[in-house]
């Protein structure tokens, strides 16, 4: 769980100074804690040689990434102006538009 919360953070800091880079160097991690949960509190069942919980951390993974190149301006569009307002404000890219 810390490893999700530790992914979130670094999210919002790469949403912040506009480097999805940043946020692509966590998914190893991501993909680790994420297969973690689904396989370790949820019994799902095999089909074929992987397990559904990887199959299913995959999906999970690749629609958040999907979800995130998709939305990543209109989200930070939405928190520069909460950040610009703390004194951080004035060392952050400005948004495209």
């Amino acid at each position: 769980m810390a490893i999700l919360l530790t992914v979130l953070g670094l999210g919002l800091f790469a949403l912040a100074i506009d480097r999805r880079a940043l946020l692509v160097s966590s998914l190893t991690y991501f993909c680790a804690a994420v297969y973690s949960l689904l396989s370790g509190s949820v019994e799902l069942p095999h089909s074929g040689n992987l397990p559904s919980s990887f199959t299913l951390t995959l999906a999970l993974v690749g629609g958040f990434v999907l979800i995130l190149g998709v939305f990543w301006h209109p989200l930070r569009n939405r928190l520069l102006p909460v950040l610009n307002a703390t004194p951080l404000g004035p060392y952050l890219p400005q948004a495209r538009q």
